[in-house]
């Protein structure tokens, strides 16, 4: 029973139907399948049929799937009754998988049929369909015989080739790119190309054939390269309706790449090209269901770190007027919704359950902050709806203490006391005994800030209180800093100096000896603060800041001169063993530079900044004085300080830079300095600062992610000449060399030919002294010439690298590509009438061709 062969139990299931086959006659069996097709084919077909039959037969059993009969009759120059007879006569053999087309139903059946023929003719039978196929794609109707030839040509090819008959065909045909433009034409996808590709690669191989095999692989990446860059190709199918086919195709991509793409789908359903399209909510249906089965696990996808907020709410209004769910794309985000729910045209109800989904503890709660505050002025009980939805208590009391803050800023005295009692009222329920010191220091300053000043002591006593009881240092240490602050702050020196002292680390007393410092210099105590510099370690960042802190208030009460000592004691205050001193003297200069801009002393910022040596630091610095030199409109001034900053800008001061000029309304800077940062994060790969700067571009340009996308290849354009100047800084040769070589196939990937051989070309680079690595390069740059008609270029440039070849595969390859450029050249010579010298370029093709 085991080895009961499937397509013979057919046979005998169909025989006991029909009551052919029964107990009595069991003989009638057939011996094994062989036996049951022998069968069938002698008793259907005449002696004298046979051998025609077969043959007919034998080009079903070749073909590579399903086929009409009239194309069947088409290879063999027959009718197509006649094909179809011979299908209906031999039904069992044959299934239908579409509705005219037909195949033989299995394996077995096709090599029972080819083995019954000679090898030559099985050959000829091949050779006949391959040309009929290559016919097929040369007329290029776009009819069945051509979906065919484009799917299998390659296959019945590659069969030649492994029974020793045209290799070079099958090299030749799959390597051809005006082939693979026509194949992914019309089977809107890569898969017929690269399947092409593959034989070749596989043939290649088998033969040890390098040359091929490394040209076939070389094309296979080429393909893969162009695959995951045709997200522009891929809209264009979506737009045109055919969004199953723009599906098939995203499958092949991964990741956020593919998930940003689906995002893309959606915008182009909801409020792009086809948002108006009678297939658009069918689409925007499948390409969710899509969505639905990528991870929700935040940690493998999280769109918010590459998609902006808006452009998802502005999609989920559409989907959920097509009644569809647009949360299964919320799902897959950790958003927070804080800048929708400052918007104002943003809708309420659908911000509710939207805030209502969050996942995370702490986004839901500054979701229903942020909800409460908004909703604040319009009904007192809708920010108590909001705050009573917070499960946790801290959050809770922190919520009410917020509102209630808004509510005294305008003048409601009564209202903000409702919510500071809900607060306090909160406070005593939370378990956790810091979060619960915490919440009364918060009370307690709120109410000193509304000068009760007994019921703010009385809260800090609790907080006290409370401190007390905290076994762990960390949770102790930092309750201490703050109770010490607002003891100083009532006049309670003594009090404040002796919690400082509770705290059991000298760095975090430091920490607080600077805040308690910025206290006494507010409250004009200058003596006093001075005093507690002596208290700070002399080996810490700390003392530098309290010296800071001492200088600003004292800039600020108009004593310039002595604020300038203390500015320059926290910069001698830098420990000179610090492996951080060079940043923390950078940073403390860019400090005291904003002091001094604040009261008009440009000059000493202007003294300052050479002592900067942290660049992104001093082109924070030099834009800070071109920011206050424009506000004091000296423009020329200003201009030469701008130019500083972003000659030695990285890409967060970019974008600190862009904010800057779109505030100005000076859209052309802005554009500029954002291109800028767009190139300096994209070289580093870096999503996030790519998302930044979509957010930067101004309400309603929501599309600006599909912006993007279709605007990719100008930006890495820029981003590859951008890449190329910060290459020139590279030290270790080697890294510098394999560098320009991806920047080269880089610009071969976008088409950029002429760039790339500019690349190959200049004799800075040296690319040429590592000749082995670069061959394949070289060779892809000679024949990209051809095919764009540089004949002579190409000529050129195989000549002037060929001599330092040396491996006589490599040579013999690159006179190859001399012979097919002379070729190229001696044809426009023909076209041209110029016959003489057409023919002079004949015998250099015979030479190049037969050169070792």
């Amino acid at each position: 029973m085991p080895n009961l062969e499937p397509t013979y139990l057919r046979y005998v299931y169909d025989g006991l139907n029909k009551g052919s086959l029964n107990a009595e006659n069991a003989a009638a069996l057939p011996q094994g399948f062989i036996g049951l097709y022998e069968q069938e084919f002698t008793q259907k077909t005449p002696a004298g049929e046979r051998k025609k039959v077969l043959n007919q037969l034998a080009l079903w059993a070749l073909f590579k799937g399903a086929v009409s009969a009239n194309m069947a009759a088409a290879v063999l120059e027959l009718e197509e009754e006649q094909m179809k007879d011979l299908v209906d006569t031999y039904s069992s053999w044959f299934n239908s998988p579409e509705s005219g087309k037909y195949q033989l139903y299995h394996e077995r059946l096709r090599v029972y049929l080819l083995q019954k023929l000679k090898a030559e003719e099985v050959q000829a039978l091949n050779e006949k369909l391959i040309s009929f196929l290559e016919d097929a794609v040369k007329q290029a109707k776009g009819e069945e015989d051509e979906y065919y030839a484009l799917a299998h040509l390659h296959q019945h090819m590659a069969l030649e080739s492994q029974l020793g008959n045209h290799y070079k065909r099958l090299h030749s045909y799959v390597n051809q790119e005006s082939l693979w433009r026509r194949q992914i034409q019309l089977s809107k996808g890569y898969a017929w190309s690269q399947n092409s590709v593959q034989q070749g690669i596989k043939e290649g191989a088998r033969r040890n054939h390098e040359m091929n095999t490394i040209r076939s692989t070389v094309n296979s990446v080429k393909l893969m390269t162009q695959e995951q860059n045709s997200a522009e190709d891929i809209l264009n199918l979506l737009n045109e309706g055919d969004f199953q086919a723009a599906l098939k195709r995203a499958e092949t991509w991964e990741g956020e790449r593919q998930f940003k793409l689906y995002l893309l789908f959606i915008h182009e359903l909801t409020i792009g090209t086809s948002s108006e399209a009678d297939f658009r909510k069918e689409a925007c249906k499948a390409v969710i269901e899509v969505i639905d089965q990528t991870p929700e696990d935040h940690s493998v996808l999280d769109w918010c770190k590459f998609y902006p907020e808006l452009a998802i709410y502005k999609y989920h209004e559409e989907l959920l007027k097509m009644e569809l769910d647009g949360m299964v794309i919320w799902k897959r985000g950790n958003y927070t919704l804080i800048d929708l729910i400052k918007r104002n045209e943003i809708d309420i109800k659908s911000l509710t359950i939207l805030v209502d989904k969050i996942k995370r503890d702490h986004d839901k709660f500054i979701g229903f902050l942020e909800m409460s505050k908004k909703l604040i002025n319009t009904d007192l009980n809708n920010p108590l709806f909001w705050i009573s939805k917070i499960e946790i208590n801290w959050m809770k009391s922190k919520a009410f203490l917020e509102c209630s803050k808004i509510l005294i800023k305008k003048s409601k005295k009564v209202e903000s006391k409702k919510f500071l009692n809900e607060s306090i009222k909160v406070a005593s329920k939370i378990i956790i005994n810091r979060k619960k010191s915490e919440a009364y220091i918060s009370i307690s300053k709120f109410l000193l800030d509304i000068n009760e000043i007994k019921q703010s002591n009385h809260y800090l006593k609790k907080s006290i209180l409370i401190t007390s009881q905290i076994i762990k240092d960390e949770d102790k240490n930092f309750l201490l800093g703050h109770i010490s602050v607002e003891l100083m702050k009532r006049g309670k020196s003594k009090d404040s100096i002796k919690t400082i002292n509770e705290i059991n680390s000298d760095l975090e007393k430091s920490e607080v000896y600077v805040d308690v410092i910025r206290v006494l210099m507010e409250q004009k105590k200058k003596s006093e603060a001075l005093k507690l510099t002596s208290e700070i370690s002399n080996d810490n960042w700390y003392l530098s800041e309290a010296f800071i802190v001492i200088g600003q208030n004292l800039i600020n009460s108009n004593e310039k001169e002595e604020s300038s000592y203390y500015f320059k004691k926290s910069i001698n205050s830098i420990s000179e063993d610090s492996i951080y001193k060079d940043f923390l003297k950078s940073k403390l200069l860019r400090d005291i530079s904003k002091e001094y801009l604040k009261y008009g002393m440009e000059n000493e910022v202007i003294k300052l900044i050479p002592e900067i040596t942290f660049k992104n630091i001093k082109s924070k610095t030099y834009f800070l004085l071109h920011k206050f030199l424009f506000e004091s409109k000296r423009y020329k001034e200003s201009n030469e300080m701008l130019k500083k900053s972003l000659e030695i800008a990285t890409e967060n001061e970019f974008l600190m830079l862009s904010e800057y000029f779109l505030d100005l309304e000076n859209i052309k800077d802005f554009k500029m300095v954002l291109l800028k940062s767009l190139l300096t994060s994209t070289l580093k790969n870096d999503n996030y600062s790519v998302i930044r700067y979509l957010s930067l571009v101004p309400h309603p340009d929501i599309g600006s992610m599909f912006l993007w996308e279709k605007e990719k290849k100008h930006v890495i354009k820029n981003l590859l000449n951008h890449s190329i100047s910060i290459n020139s800084d590279v030290d270790d040769i080697w890294r510098k060399t394999t560098n320009l070589i991806e920047i080269s196939r880089a610009f071969l990937a976008i088409g950029e030919k002429e760039e790339a051989l500019r690349i190959a070309e200049d004799p800075n680079l040296g690319l040429s002294t590592f000749a082995s690595t670069l061959l394949l390069l070289y060779v892809e740059l000679c024949e990209d010439l051809i095919k764009i008609g540089k004949y002579q270029d190409s000529l050129d440039l195989v000549t002037k690298i060929i001599s330092k070849r040396t491996r006589n595969f490599e040579k013999q390859k690159l006179n190859l590509i001399k012979s097919e450029a002379c070729y190229m050249i001696g044809r426009d010579l023909l076209k041209k009438g110029n016959k003489k010298e057409s023919k002079k370029n004949d015998k250099k093709i015979i030479k190049y061709c037969f050169k070792d």
